[in-house]
């Protein structure tokens, strides 16, 4: 794909369940199955018209559990998928405290000689259009860090972004005389988001209308990390030559999605057309 191209999108829409798999008719009309399904169950029929819309031509993707960890029910699943996510492994029962750390179980990692070079820290500099300088740093060699994920620091203050992995936390700022940091109330971004929401913008997005995160920042976002790879083994900067507009900020609000049946789907929508 080059950074030019766009894949114009007929029309898109959320469903709650797989049983929109069964209607085949409905399948025949659809040319791409983004999936964001964690878990619970699948009829045979349901599979069998999921498996006969992708034998027919119709794409099917999808990330993390919402593909590799659906439908246990089902052993015919995995076979075009390719495997299931089992568990994340957790500590013996007599060190558990009933917490998320409950999971985090120390590991080694040996690092074979056709991988020696494969890169575990990277430290760049980029140059945006506005003329701002932004210092990414990415690494897997640090035991621990302090460090907010992301720090925007200003003339007349500095902000500090939690994790956006985690779709929440408090966005907090210093300004200039300040005493302490400060909690900014909620203005902006989903109410209540978590992994699938990507999808649900995406089927909200008006027809002719560039997705918040379409093809053209995909690529751009591509472009950067592969430019800085690059600038890294050569010693010298690289020239971004692919660009992407600004998406307009999302509102404070609940999504909202309406499924091909007219009912409300809400926040949490499972398949997109």
């Amino acid at each position: 794909m080059s950074s030019g191209t766009r894949i114009p999108c007929r029309r898109a829409s959320a469903e709650e369940s797989p049983k929109v798999y069964a209607d085949a008719a409905y399948m025949a009309g659809v040319d791409l199955i983004m999936q964001c399904m964690t878990m619970t169950t699948i009829e045979r029929d349901e599979f069998e018209g999921l498996r006969a819309a992708v034998e027919n031509g119709t794409g099917l993707a999808g990330w993390h559990g919402g593909i590799a960890d659906s439908y246990r029910n089902s052993s015919d699943y995995l076979h075009p998928i390719g495997g299931q996510f089992a568990c994340h492994p957790g500590k013996h029962p007599d060190e558990r405290i009933g917490e998320q750390s409950d999971n985090y179980v120390p590991y080694t990692v040996n690092m074979l000689p056709a991988a020696a070079h494969h890169p575990t820290h990277v430290t760049g500099v980029l140059v945006p259009a506005s003329g701002a300088l932004s210092t990414l740093l990415m690494s897997f060699e640090a035991v621990k860090s302090k460090s907010a994920n992301i720090e925007i620091h200003g003339e007349r203050g500095s902000l500090a972004v939690p994790d956006p992995n985690h779709f929440d936390g408090d966005v907090q700022v210093f300004p200039l005389g300040a005493d302490d940091w400060q909690t900014l109330p909620l203005s902006a971004g989903y109410v209540d988001s978590g992994r699938g929401f990507g999808i649900a913008d995406l089927a909200a997005t008006p027809q002719g209308s560039e997705p918040r995160a379409g093809g053209q920042l995909a690529y751009h976002v591509l472009d950067v990390m592969e430019s800085m790879l690059a600038s890294a083994r050569t010693g010298s900067a690289v020239q971004i030559k692919s660009t992407a507009a600004r998406a307009d900020p999302v509102e404070l609000t609940a999504l909202a999605v309406t499924s091909r049946r007219g009912q409300l789907v809400g926040a949490d929508p499972s398949l997109v057309r």
